[in-house]
């Protein structure tokens, strides 16, 4: 009994100890898998590299899911897309982003406002890696990446950003770099310099309102973009270049 003791033991340890083996395992293989996944897309061309970027664009951003519904005018309503229509329906109307937002029994600042942010950061961060091109994203949806930042930017300004943790330089720079979406920052600067480059009207016009004259736009984009070393490959930042400012 004792020897069958021992073996019964010695099997438990073993399994135990397998077990946990092929957990570290499965883990180094998934983190190696994304790792090769985003250098693998630096490296394909143009054509290969959009094959899926507008399902995630919609994912991620457009469509986005909300993590529950909310409700707008009496409906309830699931994704970005819905509620983003809702809210320019109000606008029509003849209220303001604040009014929406912040106006008295309002609560979308933490729901609708707060999940545009998100999804304005994932597709920040993901061309700032080169996952994604930047030319295709802005040529299909600069304008509503910055018309979203006039629904999100006092939320992030004011909230997110409180008492948040601002970025550690010696460069002279024309305002903090704060932790919190600051890729989604960048994104909508760049969107907004595409758009000033090459359109124009009523809803162009409102950049300036909103981000300053092209000056402070470019020297903002570059601040945050220039900001981590090693987050934009020489590869990407060459392409931002030349997308935004015709750069060779």
């Amino acid at each position: 009994m004792i020897g069958g003791s021992f073996i019964l033991e010695w099997l438990n340890e073993t399994v135990a100890i397998g077990s946990l083996i092929v957990t570290i395992i499965s883990l180094t293989v998934s983190i190696f898998a994304v790792v090769l996944v985003i250098r693998f897309r630096r490296e394909l061309s143009l054509s290969e590299q959009v094959a899926n970027v507008p399902e995630l664009l919609y994912r991620e951003y457009i469509y986005r899911k909300l993590p529950s519904p909310i409700i707008i005018d009496g409906k309830e309503l699931s994704t970005l897309k819905e509620a983003r229509n809702a809210v320019r329906q109000q606008i029509k109307r003849g209220k303001t982003p604040e009014e929406i937002f912040y106006g008295k029994n309002s609560g979308l600042q933490n729901e609708f406002s707060y999940q545009v942010s998100v999804g304005l950061q994932h597709i920040g961060l993901l061309i700032l890696m080169g996952a994604i091109p930047i030319k295709l994203v802005l040529l299909d949806i600069g304008l509503l990446i910055v018309e979203d930042w006039k629904y999100c930017s006092k939320l992030v300004k004011e909230e997110l950003r409180e008492n948040a943790p601002r970025l550690k330089t010696n460069k002279k720079l024309s305002e903090p770099i704060y932790f919190q979406r600051r890729h989604a920052e960048w994104l909508v600067h760049a969107a907004a310099l595409y758009l000033h480059n090459y359109w124009e009207g009523e809803k162009v016009n409102e950049l300036f309102s909103l981000l300053g004259d092209a000056r402070t736009m470019q020297k903002r984009e570059k601040e945050l973009r220039k900001s981590e070393p090693g987050l934009v490959s020489d590869k990407t930042s060459k392409e931002i270049e030349k997308f935004l400012y015709n750069a060779n």
